[in-house]
């Protein structure tokens, strides 16, 4: 899966420098900037990190990065930055995030709560995910339900490659459940949940 992420530089003020460029020798032609770098994700801001400082010669447009400025630049930079503030909206990811992450931990929570539910009273009808290895899916339907265990048959069908292709088998209205019975005891079934064997229960 491609992924874009990295950091971006915001330019917050800048600042004619006396003096000419080093490279075109263009009197007063060199800017001290006060950047505000931020990480972003599909270019949505995350957060901000600490600012840095940058000249650029608005001539010839030669640069010179934080780390190799003079020390009186640097003082400048200093002074020139507390004029300056981060914006908000590079917090933006951040925020969004704040809000999603609870929302996705208390819905998760719900499922796992619901998926436990379905197992502790399993009805004829429901399909069972079932996890056969890394990322190699089959599925079982409850064929028979008694006091003291459950009866599935199995669908003979098999889906490798991930959830992707697991979705597309449970949406194909094609499965027949015409394979081997097995039986389960009812003490079985929380620790097949637990092993990892029983990944989700359809009604």
């Amino acid at each position: 899966m491609f992924f874009v992420k990295g950091i971006r530089r915001l330019e917050l003020s800048g600042h004619i420098l006396p003096g000419t460029c080093p490279i075109c020798e263009t009197k007063s032609s060199v800017q001290l900037l006060v950047l505000q770098p931020y990480v972003h994700f599909f270019w949505i801001p995350l957060f901000p990190t600490p600012r840095r400082a940058r000249t650029r010669c608005m001539v010839c447009g030669h640069e010179q990065l934080h780390k190799k400025l003079p020390v009186g630049t640097i003082q400048l930079f200093h002074d020139l930055k507390k004029q300056s503030r981060t914006p908000l909206w590079t917090w933006s990811g951040a925020a969004l995030l704040a809000v999603i992450v609870p929302l996705f931990v208390q819905s998760m929570g719900e499922h796992f709560d619901e998926q436990a539910s379905l197992l502790a009273t399993p009805a004829v009808g429901d399909v069972w995910t079932m996890k056969l290895g890394p990322k190699w899916y089959t599925l079982y339907r409850v064929e028979e339900v008694r006091a003291d265990s459950v009866f599935v048959r199995t669908s003979g069908r098999e889906a490798h490659g991930g959830i992707v292709m697991l979705a597309a088998m449970q949406a194909d209205s094609t499965v027949t459940y015409a394979g081997e019975r097995r039986g389960y005891a009812r003490g079985e079934l929380q620790a097949l949940d637990k092993q990892g064997g029983l990944y989700s229960v359809d009604r």
